[in-house]
């Protein structure tokens, strides 16, 4: 008797490493990824939808702390090998008779099929898997063609229009965060705004961006963080501590010993969170922003005491979800 399903679609992170397998003279095992293929050509049979994002680890690792670029450039030559792999994985799945397209949030039109929600959305109803590479948008350079404006207007007609009450305010306002890769990356602080909403630039890793080390130049840039290393990230607006990040724990950045070597900081049976949540308090910061709820980087995963997931698991139990809500109580009542 045939299964239905659990699931109708999902989405398949495969990283660069794992589609090395392990091989020392070669950056894909191409034997593996036939064995991927095959897989998920019986998932495709059953009727699921499948959308793949692939990592580009067995080609470029810009992250590493030994390459001497700009961090933002690092980075965008790995996103471009994202494409490779996907061309890769793609070759694979066609030979094996299953219809794939690869897409990118970047126009490449000779190597993939730009990626729109609504294009995906059909693509992967019509029983094509799509896999997800290259460069996706970092927010800030779609200002000036108008891609930004279009994307902001449509949440504001899809959820701000539609929900009013269940979506979050900031000051009065909608809170629309924009992610804008690095300040260092343009200098200043983006100057794009919409009067409908209270806006926000997010940029990710603050504390390894090399001219960023510097707390000060940090915070004249007005950026919130997503993601943290080391000290905790806050910015100053008009004299007060707008915004910091509290997170369980973080893995090691860079080499040991290296330039920009940044330790692990461990969970400590949630004394990390509790220390993290005390600094937000006592520089009577405004916002706080919880890093994260579930962890999507891999590199995160190398020990569940140097995640920094909090969401409820068969592990931890609740434990991390209510230190959550009592850290939350003593915010509000001390803010």
């Amino acid at each position: 008797m045939n299964q239905q399903p659990k699931y109708r679609r999902i989405l398949l992170k495969l990283s660069g490493e794992a589609l090395a397998n392990g091989q020392k003279d070669s950056i894909l095992d191409f034997t593996f990824i036939d064995q991927v293929a095959a897989v998920l050509k019986k998932c495709l049979e059953a009727g699921v939808e499948i959308g793949i994002v692939v990592g580009a680890g067995n080609i470029w690792r810009g992250a590493t702390g030994q390459v001497k670029m700009q961090r933002a450039r690092a980075d965008h030559m790995g996103m471009l090998a994202t494409t490779m792999n996907a061309i890769a994985l793609s070759d694979a799945f066609i030979r094996n008779g299953m219809d794939t397209v690869v897409m990118s949030a970047v126009e490449m039109d000779t190597y993939a099929d730009h990626y729109t929600a609504r294009h995906a959305d059909r693509l992967l109803k019509e029983g094509k898997i799509c896999i997800f590479a290259g460069p996706g948008h970092s927010g800030y350079e779609n200002v000036t063609n108008g891609k930004h404006q279009k994307k902001v207007d449509q949440i504001y007609s899809s959820y701000v229009e539609k929900y009013p009450d269940q979506y979050f305010h900031y000051q009065g306002k909608p809170l629309l965060m924009c992610y804008g890769a690095t300040p260092n990356f343009y200098g200043a602080d983006p100057t794009w705004t919409d009067d409908r909403f209270t806006v926000r630039w997010v940029t990710g890793y603050v504390g390894q961006q090399d001219d960023l080390y510097d707390a000060e130049t940090m915070r004249s840039y007005h950026f919130w963080s997503w993601e943290e290393r080391g000290t905790q990230t806050y910015t100053v607006k008009d004299g007060k501590v707008e915004c910091i990040s509290v997170t369980a724990a973080s893995r090691a950045q860079g080499k040991e010993g290296g330039r920009g070597y940044i330790p692990a900081r461990g969970r400590r049976n949630g004394e990390t969170f509790r220390e993290q949540f005390g600094r937000a308090i006592e520089l009577g910061a405004g916002m706080v922003l919880l890093i994260s709820w579930n962890e999507w980087t891999t590199g995160e995963q190398l020990s569940l005491e140097i995640s920094k997931d909090l969401e409820p698991s068969k592990t931890l139990g609740t434990f991390y979800y209510d230190l959550m809500k009592e850290q939350i109580a003593l915010f509000k009542e001390k803010a």
